[in-house]
């Protein structure tokens, strides 16, 4: 049996010419982009090998779960393309870089005023450039958003959905920064996260008890992988 053909995104530079091509990589699919710190973590959040305690609970950590790993590697992630030296200075953030292309774009000042701040965050003051718009397959949108499940990064942008499959052009990402931080965010620093989705029209029912499902939710069977095994389906991110 052949292989279902695959949805295509694509995307493009703009302004189509060397003065991004050159500088600004286009994004990259989220799998290539997982963080260290992720990769450090053990399998088990107590010793190095599977224990069962006297309740029957397992010493799994997050690295087993896999709905936090799907999060981290969904779709596609656009990285910060040159050096930010950030300053905190009376609550006033500025932003400084030696690039030619600058990374930041100009929105309204009021466009997000009056929604509230995230905790241990400055107000949406800034925005990202998105220097490669993008198109999708009729019938499609995206989410574009903070990166998700990370937590270290000192910048978190806005969210939005797209309907980008008729046309698009480059926009401005509201973001803010991690209250008093100073210095550098490097270069390769993932800004946002693109993640496309088929819509489709839904509609909500509340049920009297669980639905009969295959395999039946059992996972207690198992001591781990129940969920990878018997649920999970893999996604493919190119």
């Amino acid at each position: 049996m052949s292989k279902p053909e695959k949805e295509q995104i694509r995307f493009w530079a703009e302004p189509n010419d060397d003065s991004v091509k050159r500088i600004v990589d286009p994004p990259t699919p989220a799998k290539k982009e997982v963080p260290g710190w992720y990769l450090d973590l053990s399998r088990y959040h107590k010793g190095t090998e599977l224990q069962v305690d006297d309740d029957g609970n397992v010493n799994l950590g997050v690295k087993a779960c896999i709905p936090f790993y799907d999060a981290l590697t969904a779709g596609y992630i656009v990285k910060l393309h040159c050096d930010l030296f950030v300053e905190s200075v009376d609550e006033q953030v500025s932003v400084k870089w030696s690039s030619e292309t600058s990374p930041i774009t100009s929105r309204a000042s009021g466009l997000f005023s009056g929604i509230p701040h995230i905790p241990g965050y400055g107000g949406f003051r800034l925005a990202w450039e998105l220097f490669y718009p993008f198109l999708l397959p009729k019938g499609y949108s995206a989410i574009v958003t903070q990166p998700m499940n990370r937590f270290d990064l000192p910048t978190f942008c806005s969210s939005g959905v797209l309907d980008a499959d008729s046309t698009n052009g480059r926009g401005g990402i509201p973001f803010a920064v991690k209250e008093g931080f100073t210095g550098i965010i490097p270069a390769g620093t993932p800004i946002m996260q693109i993640i496309p989705f088929k819509r489709n029209e839904w509609e909500m029912e509340v049920l009297e008890s669980r639905p009969e499902t295959k395999p039946n939710w059992n996972p207690k069977n198992k001591l781990s992988s129940w969920y990878k095994v018997n649920v999970w389906q893999r996604k493919e991110w190119s």
